[in-house]
C-alpha cells in the first residue's frame, strides 16, 4: 500500500506534465510573475499577445514605472521575470524586457487570445487578461495541438449533448438509453470524488494550462478518461450480438482503444490533468463498469414499462442530487452533474411516454439485427433531422432557462436579475439553488423533446427513421 502512495505521488509531479507538452511542441517563452502573489497565472499565446501590440504597450508601461522609480528612490529597482529554459522544467531568474502599456493611453487594441477562464473578471476591459502573472507559450506542432483539441472533445460535456442526439435520431435508441446510463452513473460517481479528494491540477508553472474551461474543478480522477473509456466501451457490449458487425468486431475494438487513448492523453497535452488524475480516472472507470453496464441492461425494461418508473427515477436522481458532495468552492463539477442528470431524466420520461402511448413497440425481427448503413440518397434525411430537432431543443432551453431561474428565485422570495448578477460562491446559497434548479429543470425538458417531441416532428414532416419506434 505504501509503494502504491509513493507512486501515485510520483505521478502528480506536473514536471512530468510539462515534459510531456515539451515533446508534443509546446513552447514556454517566458514567465512573468509581476501581479500579487495571490493571483493565479494565465496562459497567453504570445504569437498573438505581440501581433496584437501588446508587447510594446508592457514596454512603455515597465519603462514609465521604472522611470518614476529611479526618480522617487534615486536607484533602480529591477522588476524580474521568471523565464522557462525549458530544461526539465526548471526556471531561471532574468531580467525581464519592458513589459505594458501606458495605462492611460487611449489607443484601443484587438483582445488577445488566452487560456484566461472566460468569468467576467477573466480579462480587462481592453481584452487583456485581469492578472500580470502570464505564462507565454508558442505552439510550434500545429498538427498535434489540433489532434489533441479534437480528441479532448470527446469527452466533453458539449460534444455527448450532440453525440447522444444523433444516436438517438439516427442509429439506436435501445443502445442510447443503455449507454447514457452509463455516462449518467460514471459521471455523478466521477464527479463527486473530485470533490471528495479534492486533489489540485497541475501547477502552472511549470504546467501550461492550454485550457482553462475546468481548471477551477480539481483533477483527480480525469472524468474525460472515465466516460472516454466507458462510453465507447458501453457501446461495444451493448451492441454486441444485437448487431451483425460489419466491418468485423475487432476493428470496433480498435476504434474504442484508440478513443479512449486520445481522450485520455490529450488531458495530459492541455496541462490540466497529471498523470495520476488519468491512471485512477481509467482504474475506477474500469471498476465502474462490472456493476453498471448489467444495472444499464436489465434495468431497461422496467423503466420503459413500469408504471411507477418515472416516480422512482425522479425519486432517485433527487437524492442523488441532495447528497451530492460539497465542496469547499464554487466549480462547475456539480453544476455539469446536475445538467446531466436532469438531461437523462428527460430522456427516460420521454422514452417511458413513448412506450405507455404505444408509440414503441418491439422490434420485428430477432436478434442479431443487420446494421443498415444509408443509401447515398438517404443522407439528407439525418441531416434534416439532426436540423430541426437541434432547433426544437435550442428553442426549449432558451426558454426553459429564465423560466426555470424566475420559479426558483420566486420560490425563495428573491429578484431573479441581482441574482442573476452575483458573482458564484459557494455560500451564496440562493445562487447555488437557482442554477441548479434551472439547469436540471431546463435540460430535463431538452432530454424530453430529443426523446419524445422532436420524433413526433419528424413523424409529421416524413422524415422519421423506420425503426425508432420499434427499439425496446
Amino acid at each position: 500500500m505504501e509503494s502504491f502512495r509513493r507512486w501515485l505521488h510520483a505521478a502528480k509531479d506536473p514536471l512530468l506534465v510539462w515534459n510531456f507538452q515539451k515533446t508534443f511542441g509546446v513552447e514556454k517563452v517566458r514567465v512573468q510573475n509581476k501581479g500579487d502573489a495571490d493571483d493565479p497565472y494565465v496562459a497567453v499565446d504570445y504569437d498573438e499577445w505581440v501581433a496584437a501590440g501588446r508587447e510594446e504597450e508592457e514596454e512603455a508601461k515597465f519603462a514609465k514605472k521604472r522611470k518614476l522609480s529611479i526618480s522617487s528612490s534615486g536607484y533602480s529597482t529591477g522588476v524580474f521575470d521568471e523565464a522557462s529554459n525549458g530544461e526539465d522544467g526548471a526556471h531561471a531568474q532574468r531580467l525581464a524586457s519592458a513589459m505594458g502599456a501606458s495605462s492611460n493611453s487611449s489607443t484601443s487594441s484587438p483582445p488577445v487570445s488566452s487560456s484566461a477562464p472566460s468569468s467576467p473578471s477573466s480579462s480587462r476591459k481592453d481584452g487583456r487578461p485581469a492578472t500580470d502573472n502570464l505564462v507565454f507559450y508558442r505552439v510550434t506542432s500545429w498538427f498535434w495541438h489540433w489532434v489533441f483539441h479534437m480528441g479532448t472533445k470527446l469527452g466533453d460535456e458539449t460534444y455527448y449533448s450532440i453525440f447522444f442526439t444523433i444516436w438517438f435520431w439516427n442509429i439506436d435508441g435501445a443502445v442510447g438509453r443503455r449507454v447514457m446510463m452509463v455516462w449518467c452513473l460514471v459521471m455523478y460517481i466521477g464527479q463527486g470524488m473530485k470533490d471528495v479528494i479534492r486533489w489540485p491540477r497541475p501547477a502552472m508553472p511549470p504546467v501550461v494550462h492550454l485550457e482553462q474551461k475546468w481548471i477551477q474543478e480539481y483533477g483527480m480522477p480525469s472524468t474525460h478518461s472515465m466516460v472516454g473509456l466507458a462510453v465507447p466501451s458501453s457501446i461495444l457490449f451493448f451492441t454486441y450480438g444485437r448487431y451483425l458487425h460489419e466491418p468485423p468486431f475487432f476493428w470496433w475494438v480498435l476504434i474504442c482503444l484508440v478513443w479512449v487513448t486520445l481522450v485520455s492523453i490529450s488531458r495530459i497535452y492541455l496541462g490540466v490533468h497529471s498523470f495520476a488524475d488519468i491512471y485512477m480516472g481509467l482504474a475506477v472507470g474500469l471498476m465502474l463498469l462490472v456493476p453498471v453496464l448489467p444495472l444499464a441492461e436489465y434495468s431497461d425494461f422496467w423503466l420503459l414499462s413500469s408504471p411507477y418508473a418515472p416516480f422512482v427515477l425522479t425519486a432517485i436522481e433527487l437524492l442523488g442530487l441532495y447528497f451530492y458532495p460539497g465542496s469547499d468552492r464554487w466549480t462547475p463539477a456539480r453544476g455539469d452533474t446536475v445538467i446531466i442528470m436532469g438531461a437523462y431524466l428527460g430522456v427516460r420520461l420521454g422514452a417511458w411516454a413513448n412506450y405507455h402511448l404505444g408509440y414503441l413497440t418491439g422490434p420485428p425481427l430477432e436478434m442479431p439485427y443487420p446494421i443498415l448503413w444509408p443509401e447515398f440518397n438517404q443522407y439528407g434525411q439525418p441531416l434534416l433531422r439532426f436540423a430541426i430537432g437541434s432547433v426544437m431543443a435550442v428553442a426549449t432551453h432558451a426558454v426553459m432557462k429564465p423560466l426555470t431561474y424566475f420559479i426558483a428565485c420566486w420560490w425563495m422570495g428573491v429578484d431573479m436579475k441581482k441574482v442573476m448578477a452575483q458573482k458564484k460562491d459557494i455560500r451564496n446559497k440562493h445562487k447555488l439553488r437557482a442554477e441548479l434548479t434551472y439547469k436540471f429543470v431546463a435540460w430535463g425538458f431538452v432530454g424530453f423533446v430529443v426523446q419524445f417531441v422532436a420524433p413526433v416532428a419528424f413523424s409529421v414532416i416524413g422524415c422519421q427513421r423506420s425503426t425508432f419506434h420499434t427499439e425496446v
